[in-house]
């Protein structure tokens, strides 16, 4: 279900997307233990959804959430902290808050090279995010 709410996230279709992100969400706060990393996925790709419809309020949060469970059952220095923090990074940088968008994109950038090594494809993530930060 999330996979396909991701389909259509990309596809713009917002409003396919939504309702497929919060079932699944549901489905998973109900029947997984609070701090598993399913959920925090889920509470990621919603906040994607909202990040990129411009509702910045309600991605914040669900970014906020989705970064500190995934430290708390993960470890702080996992990648999927780092993608987290890569979109978080995105929202600071739309919202014109570069000082934080900067420092998540950094340490983003840090857990990647020090876990999945300096020439990994995820690497490219962080730099982008970077340039077109010191570009605004």
């Amino acid at each position: 279900m999330a996979n396909l709410a991701d389909l259509y996230r990309t596809l713009a279709n917002y409003a396919e997307a939504e309702p497929l992100y919060k079932r699944s969400l549901a489905i998973n706060e109900k029947v997984l233990a609070k701090d598993n990393p399913e959920i925090a996925e889920g509470l990621y790709g919603l906040a994607m959804l909202y990040k990129d419809q411009g509702k910045y309020r309600d991605a914040k949060p669900l970014f906020q959430r989705s970064i500190a469970m995934d430290k708390q059952s993960l470890g702080a220095e996992h990648p999927d902290v780092a993608t987290s923090l890569n979109g978080f990074s995105a929202l600071y940088l739309i919202e014109g808050n570069y000082k934080e968008a900067e420092i998540a994109y950094k340490q983003a950038l840090a857990i990647t090279e020090k876990t999945l090594g300096k020439d990994h494809p995820y690497i490219a993530i962080s730099l982008n995010g970077l340039g077109n930060l010191y570009n605004a």
